[in-house]
């Protein structure tokens, strides 16, 4: 037995040389599970490698130990196996190859005992707005989940999956056929996490509802079914059928959350007015009874149960049915208090009470990851103190799926470290992130700093300077009064960032990663040409200084054309790493649009330099100040404007 790891030097966050395992102690599944962790991990089964064993136990305890030779692992689950496992190459990085050790020695060092506290921990993965990822790209993050320690793993989908008898549910969206579920679910059987639907039975069903034929048959406003309608329900029955035969986990999450005016549209026009809350129930009921007809256990969103969420209040107290989880989902504070209030009031409905955080991907382009550590450490600590067993981190794609997925692993590591350690070590939540991911913490961080420069770096992490700076048209822009007030040197922001983003993808033999920090170099690279575009223009126009303008057209804008179009090919590359090819469109849409805008920008300016025209319409309207007086009051130099069309123009994109 070989218990001398060799590495370069006393590198701990390189790994030069594999874990060498022997598996001959271990079942088929997971023998088969370990081979599969060598796709993502530096592990190699031999002979003359490691000896394990697995011992199952029903406390929390993780542990390993040689016992007669063979490293003895003692965990509640194969998940906790795996992040052994993963401890043990851990761990292996301290033994040096410059050292002498006896054997016992060398065996104390690879010993451990850990406590971990939640029951089930895992992700959730947004799969509805356009990012569908590839099978492939799901089995990676089943593998990377197991080896973390992670127990469940929850597909968002809410028209993105097969569901026979309805041939427009996720038409043209990337769906997933049930067989292609049922090979997910067959590969995460074998790291034994439990795979989950994570659907919606009320709300949020607006792109199915883009079918014409569909709206008519299904909705009652907004994005809300129409509930208690025969039709509505007979597709509800459809859609869990499909599900039962593509899963085969009895847990179910059926959504139902932000729909705040179920029951004032279609619905009113055929019952009359009842309170929210009585539909509400009413619905439940029919969802609980179909749940249980195909030995599903639901979960439900927990936010239509509370005022606080709106403004429409109804005097109807909420109830709970038995057998039904209620999931806590807040994202948002960094107080701990905070937290524990809501989940007592949860308690109050059900003691089925579960907690969702959040990785923090669905502002723009750019990640918020220190927003993620913030929140989680105060949304965690509050789990731990109300004794919270069940918790998931969410990672949504709001407008688009603009950030890539792979974004949201630093939540899902975080979640990791903080299921088996009380306080946050930030040098050792770094080896983490290195060990699981091959990134270091300097690394991962860096990825949200185009939004924290100076003025932005209060408590209004969700502002996306970014995005705003980028999507902005040169002409129409409504963000001038902002860039005036702007104070940092943002050219040299944006330089130094894109060479930073550039040794990262160079530092890096991981092709995914190597995309992703590609198409962040060239987005710093994109915002240096144009964060400040429009205001030269307008300044320049107002001078009625034609040889600066000229000058704009030459050394601004030819060149952000074609760096533009580079960066939107970049982020394709990541897009198709990850995702179906279905809603790259969109992102392809908006690059598109703003290539196109600067084409007219350059023509229409040149017209006015050449006098064929006297005056250029979007720049004789004087500006307004975007930010409303309350963001200033956290970040004075913030502006909350985070999706696309919003940004682009102030006219009407869409009706």
């Amino acid at each position: 037995m070989n218990l001398i790891i060799y590495l370069h030097g006393n590198d701990m966050h390189k790994i030069t040389k594999p874990l060498k395992l022997n598996l001959s102690d271990l079942d088929e599944k997971m023998t088969l599970a370990i081979a599969e962790l060598r796709k993502s991990y530096p592990l190699r089964i031999s002979e003359d490698g490691i000896s394990v064993k697995f011992k199952r136990t029903k406390n929390s305890d993780i542990s390993a130990a040689f016992r007669n030779g063979v490293y003895e692992i003692e965990a509640d689950s194969a998940p906790h196996f795996y992040f052994a496992l993963s401890m043990l190459l851990l761990k292996s990085q301290t033994i040096e190859d410059s050292k002498v050790y006896t054997r016992r020695d060398a065996q104390r060092l690879l010993e451990f005992r850990m406590d971990h506290f939640f029951e089930k921990n895992g992700l959730m993965l947004d799969l509805s707005r356009n990012a569908v990822a590839h099978i492939d790209m799901l089995k990676q993050f089943i593998r990377e989940m197991a080896f973390m320690g992670h127990s469940w793993f929850m597909l968002y989908m809410e028209d993105v999956y097969e569901v026979e008898g309805a041939p427009y549910f996720g038409a043209l969206r990337g769906r997933y056929s049930i067989k292609d579920l049922q090979e997910v679910d067959r590969y995460a059987q074998i790291f034994g996490i439990q795979l989950i639907p994570c659907i919606q039975t009320l709300a949020h069903m607006e792109q199915y509802f883009m079918w014409e034929a569909v709206e008519y048959k299904y909705k009652d406003i907004d994005n809300i079914f129409n509930v208690g309608n025969a039709e509505v329900q007979a597709l509800l029955t459809r859609m869990i059928a499909s599900l039962r035969k593509a899963f085969s986990t009895d847990i179910i999450h059926i959504g139902m959350d932000e729909a705040y005016n179920l029951g004032r549209g279609r619905y009113l026009d055929e019952n009359g007015f009842k309170n929210r809350g009585d539909i509400m129930q009413e619905h439940l009921a029919f969802m609980k009874t179909l749940c249980k007809t195909y030995g599903f256990k639901p979960i439900i969103w927990d936010d239509m149960f509370f005022g606080c969420y709106s403004n429409n209040k109804e005097d109807t107290e909420p109830i709970i049915p038995n057998q039904i989880g209620l999931m806590y989902w807040d994202y948002y504070s960094c107080i701990s208090k905070h937290y524990r209030d809501h989940l007592q009031a949860c308690r109050t409905l059900t003691k089925k009470t579960m907690f969702a955080g959040g990785a923090w991907r669905w502002m723009g382009y750019i990640p918020h990851h220190k927003k993620t550590l913030e929140t989680t450490l105060a949304a965690i600590e509050a789990c731990r103190k109300e004794r919270i067993k069940e918790i998931i981190v969410t990672t949504w794609g709001d407008d688009g799926s603009e950030a890539p997925l792979y974004t949201c692993m630093f939540g899902l590591v975080l979640y990791a470290y903080l299921d088996c350690h009380i306080k946050y070590q930030e040098e050792e939540f770094a080896q983490y992130l290195k060990l699981y991911t091959g990134m270091g913490l300097d690394e991962w961080m860096r990825q949200g700093e185009p939004d924290l420069f100076e003025g932005t770096t209060g408590n209004n992490y969700d502002i996306t300077p970014s995005k705003y700076l980028l999507y902005q048209d040169p002409l129409g822009s409504k963000f001038l009064h902002y860039i005036r007030t702007l104070t940092t040197d943002m050219d040299t922001v944006y330089k130094k960032l894109e060479q930073a983003f550039t040794e990262d993808a160079a530092n890096t033999d991981n092709s995914l990663q190597h995309s992703i920090a590609e198409f962040y170099a060239m987005m710093m690279k994109t915002l240096y040409y144009k964060w400040r575009l429009p205001l030269d223009i307008w300044e320049a126009y107002k001078k009625a200084d034609k040889k600066a303008l000229q000058a704009l057209i030459e050394n601004k804008i030819k060149p952000l054309k074609t760096v533009l179009a580079e960066t939107a090919k970049a982020r394709r590359r990541v897009w198709t790493e990850e995702c179906r090819g279905f809603g790259s469109e969109v992102l392809d849409h908006r690059f598109g649009a703003m290539l196109m805008r600067l084409e007219v920008t350059q023509e229409v300016l040149a017209d006015y330099i050449q006098g064929k025209i006297k005056q250029i319409d979007e720049l004789e309207e004087e500006r307004r100040d975007p930010c409303p007086e309350s963001d200033k009051m956290l970040e004075p130099q913030a502006v909350r404007y985070n999706r696309a069309l919003r940004i682009m123009t102030a006219c009407r994109e869409t009706w």
